[in-house]
């Protein structure tokens, strides 16, 4: 184990190539993306996201996470593809002063709508199985598909934390409408606790997440300042999706659809709105509870 190659020197062009994964032209560029420390590490594994690189600090305790990591997810080719690094080039991996004892590069994985189709069918077909722990079985599945869509998101947090929030409602899948932030940016995977890579996502315009909603006869809900109904009265006991608008400037005009039914979270105070990532945590913990309303009381 001990024999995986040293890169000693921050300017080494293996330590530089990933560093520039911090940034999202490089990450385009290549792509690939970072991930880090062990606990994401693995839950990209789980996932299925394909490792290129694994980058383990230079000391006893870095390298048994290692030995850890390797004897659970066995990689075909390790000596190739797992490198000890010195502290000095570590610090240049690293995100910003977080001491990290594995970093991971990793291929971005499809996000287009066709794929997405297929990994939210496997996602549905196992939600649907009573899940082995008895307390967590109503909880683990769904009585219909949910779908979070969120239209313009532009700050990597809130993405984060809205995937996390999604993971933990039983949501089918999220759909991206023309994002502004990069999913893969550092900090969205780490807001995400590895829920990036667990729930089935998919990236396109708005125009092609509002047809692929309408082809799969799902009724959709948009999260407005000025909704009529309050989100706690809607029925979410059908196929639908959950829209959340851009942070600043709300949802493009084509969510106004008449089709499409408005929503609202009611607000005591002098500001109008929520975070976007807590209107999300709201509105599908209620459609949640809605669901495992239903199940509880539908014949076995």
């Amino acid at each position: 184990m001990d024999s995986f190659f040293l890169l000693a020197s921050p300017q080494n062009p293996r330590i530089k190539s990933a560093a520039a994964l911090r940034d999202a032209k490089s990450r385009r560029q290549q792509g690939l993306f970072l991930i880090d420390g062990i606990g994401l590490i693995e839950r990209a594994l789980q996932g299925g996201i394909s490792l290129e690189q694994l980058f383990v600090r230079d000391d006893a305790d870095s390298m048994a996470q290692l030995r850890s990591l390797l004897a659970n997810y066995p990689l075909n080719d390790a000596q190739s593809c797992c490198f000890r690094v010195a502290p000095a080039a570590m610090e240049k991996l690293q995100y910003g002063q977080r001491d990290l004892e594995l970093i991971a590069v990793a291929k971005v994985p499809k996000t287009d709508l066709d794929g997405f189709s297929e990994r939210v069918q496997t996602r549905w077909s196992h939600s649907k199985r009573p899940n082995s722990e008895p307390q967590r079985e109503v909880a683990s599945r769904r009585s219909h598909p949910c779908y979070l869509v969120l239209d313009r998101i532009e700050k990597p947090g809130n993405l984060g934390a809205a995937l996390r929030t999604a993971d933990g409602a039983g949501v089918t899948g999220v759909l991206l409408a023309d994002p502004i932030c990069d999913a893969w940016n550092p900090n969205a995977v780490r807001a995400s606790l590895g829920a990036l890579f667990t729930v089935p996502i998919a990236i396109a315009t708005e125009a092609a997440v509002q047809a692929w909603l309408a082809k799969s006869n799902i009724q959709i809900f948009a999260a407005r300042v000025e909704g009529s109904k309050c989100y706690t009265a809607a029925n979410y006991q059908q196929p639908h999706a959950i829209v959340i608008g851009n942070e600043a400037e709300g949802l493009q005009h084509r969510w106004l659809d008449p089709s499409i039914k408005p929503i609202a979270i009611p607000m005591s105070g002098v500001v109008d709105s929520l975070n976007a990532s807590v209107s999300t945590a709201v509105v599908l913990y209620e459609s949640k509870r809605q669901n495992e309303m239903l199940i509880a009381t539908s014949p076995r």
